[in-house]
């Protein structure tokens, strides 16, 4: 079975052509890849936060992501995906038991290998397609990686609609175990502040941040609650901190910063995304 794109021509475009030439745009546009992403002798990446929107308003900040995913000591076996469920369907931590996930630019396969392991490592995990079957936030990230990185990159696609402090922490020790049969890489899925002023938006987000940069699991959760911060994908950063933290990663950094104030111009009511990459 194939999971059918469910946000191309909506997200993204459909027409492939059209696709490659805005990701190609979007890497070269002042908060794309090619515009500002400095890595310098940073070779070691392991880990990745990247944005979800729609390409137009998130879409250079998430080059930035994918393009660092190209700065590693080796290629890794799998890419980890972790996204949040916005529409509360089905499992609460769910994996996707298809072959492959498919795109305007061809299919990405999923590893089933990797799947049976994390179902075997803990009960948390349950294989449930629904959850991912209208879904985007795994989505949009597909196209730039098979551009970006490679056309046939192997996924394992994580939908989180449980996002607590309990649940993320479970997650982040089952891929570190996971880890040590398969080599892989994460990548988080998330926005961060959504509809306030821009200006309002920078601050709650740059605090945030701070904790995320700095692995610091309980601080951001707690920075979360009391800014009340609507980060959309806060299980998956944490998920991502706990396993990096077992790898015995160093901080975080920052790639880019921007909101849709920045790419759709209007600062009263914006979207924060942020590109982070972890060493």
């Amino acid at each position: 079975m194939i999971r059918q794109p469910a946000v191309a021509g909506y997200f993204y475009p459909e027409n492939p052509r059209e696709l490659t030439e805005l990701i190609e745009k979007l890497l070269h546009s002042p908060f794309g890849a090619e515009g500002s992403l400095n890595m310098g002798n940073d070779s070691r990446v392991r880990a990745v936060v990247s944005p979800h929107a729609g390409y137009l308003y998130s879409g250079a900040a998430a080059t930035c992501a994918i393009k660092a995913l190209t700065h590693a000591e080796r290629r890794p076996t799998t890419y980890v995906l972790l996204g949040p469920n916005h529409r509360g369907m089905g499992n609460p931590v769910a994996l996707s038991g298809v072959s492959a996930w498919k795109t305007p630019l061809g299919e990405v396969p999923v590893n089933i290998k990797a799947v049976n392991r994390l179902l075997e490592l803990d009960p948390i995990f349950q294989v449930d397609d629904g959850a991912h079957r209208l879904e985007h936030s795994i989505e949009v990230q597909l196209p730039m990686m098979q551009h970006i990185i490679e056309p046939e990159v192997s996924i394992l696609p994580i939908s989180l609609f449980d996002q607590t402090q309990g649940t993320a922490t479970r997650i982040g020790e089952a891929l570190y175990r996971l880890s040590q049969h398969i080599h892989i890489t994460i990548l988080a899925s998330s926005d961060f502040t959504h509809y306030e002023q821009d200006v309002v938006a920078r601050e709650k987000d740059s605090a945030v941040l701070e904790h995320v940069y700095n692995l610091d699991v309980e601080g951001f959760f707690g920075e979360v609650r009391e800014k009340r911060v609507s980060v959309c994908g806060p299980g998956g950063i944490a998920a991502l901190m706990k396993s990096h933290k077992e790898w015995g990663g160093s901080r975080g950094k920052l790639l880019t910063y921007c909101t849709s104030g920045d790419t759709g111009g209007e600062k009263e009511s914006v979207v924060g995304y942020a590109a982070v990459a972890f060493l």
